[in-house]
């Protein structure tokens, strides 16, 4: 039997542009909400955000209070972060969700930068250059609240809540009152001099992006490793027996390690440093007996850290000189009895 190729009768297509993004950068398990889905949530029952933040992985109420735990750790190791500035513990008076754009939580896998084995950021709404403006009201009223078991009447309580927001572009030049700057941009003769010079000399012009691109707009290639370039180290050990029962050996360490190191830009940042380390052991070692061992040890290290030098044919644009030594030497004797 001859099969014959038939006509294609429906197509289907699969994209991943509404699929989120894995971010690979890190090992962070986070979640998090934005305003809009706090404010429409019959948890926002007040300013706070700890209600809803319940509703997301990881993160549970103390005995319903206001205190959280994140993914079962305390409150004492949780860090708060609100527009970058970090605080300890999961409350106080000034997280007013109305006022802040999102809010993310990081509750497994924390970052390095943070004190704290989970943190939750908030950040607040930005400004804009169109106006926008949202004022709100909250009643709650106890009057369709059921009176509890326990309760011999029910204690009337009512709470009113009301708030606006209102942003917008800058109205009036901030130094002489008057009409705003075109396009919302200082005009160049207002720069500093100084500035001006100073990002001419050592800040770099874009050399990648669209025209006019305000971040991703730089990029180059530093010449040096990440570490150190060269390692130059010279170990030398002696032996002496002296006799069967009496060993001596001395041992020294001359180590130089040279830097070059990235900075922000190829002008402007790069920096040296020269670390030298020596280090001596004399040991020795006497069998006094059987089960009877001697030994006296005699160690001494020292550390140089310099930085700004010359290295590498590689000067800092400002050169800062600073070291540091540290000696370490010590003088050890031993006895040890051997078993039966």
């Amino acid at each position: 039997m001859k099969l014959e190729l038939g006509a294609v009768g429906s197509e289907v297509s699969v994209t991943g542009g509404g699929a989120a993004v894995i971010a690979t950068e890190g090992s962070q398990i986070s979640c998090g909400f934005s305003r809009e889905a706090f404010v429409n949530s019959p948890l926002s029952q007040s300013f706070f955000p700890q209600s809803f933040m319940t509703t997301l992985p990881n993160i549970q109420t103390q005995q319903g209070s206001f205190t959280l735990r994140f993914a079962g750790r305390s409150s004492v190791q949780v860090a708060e972060n609100m527009d970058g500035v970090t605080s300890d513990g999961t409350v106080n008076l000034v997280q007013n969700m109305q006022d802040f754009e999102d809010l993310n939580v990081v509750a497994v896998n924390n970052s390095a930068e943070y004190s704290r084995v989970a943190q939750f950021s908030m950040a607040s709404k930005g400004g804009t250059n169109t106006f926008h403006g949202r004022v709100y009201y909250d009643a709650i009223n106890s009057a369709l609240r059921a009176r509890t078991f326990f309760e011999s009447r029910k204690i009337p309580y009512k709470e009113h809540r009301g708030g606006a927001n209102f942003s917008g572009p800058v109205i009036r030049d901030p130094f002489n009152g008057r009409a705003p700057f075109p396009d919302n941009r200082i005009p160049a003769a207002r720069f500093s001099p100084v500035s001006v010079k100073t990002l001419d000399q050592f800040v770099p012009k874009p050399n990648r992006g669209a025209a006019g691109a305000l971040f991703q707009n730089y990029q180059f290639v530093f010449p040096w490793p990440t570490d150190l370039y060269k390692w130059d180290s010279v170990t030398d050990r002696v032996d002496y027996v002296i006799n069967a029962k009496n060993q001596l050996f001395g041992r020294f360490i001359n180590r130089l390690t040279p830097y070059v190191l990235n900075g922000l830009f190829e002008q402007l940042g790069s920096w040296t440093r020269k670390r030298n380390h020596h280090s001596i052991a004399v040991n020795d070692t006497h069998t006094l007996s059987l089960r009877l061992v001697n030994t006296a040890l005699f160690g001494w290290a020292r550390d140089y850290f310099i930085y700004g030098d010359e290295t590498g044919g590689v000067t800092p644009q400002r050169e800062t000189r600073r070291s540091r030594r540290s000696r370490r030497s010590g003088y050890r004797v031993s006895t040890a009895a051997a078993p039966p």
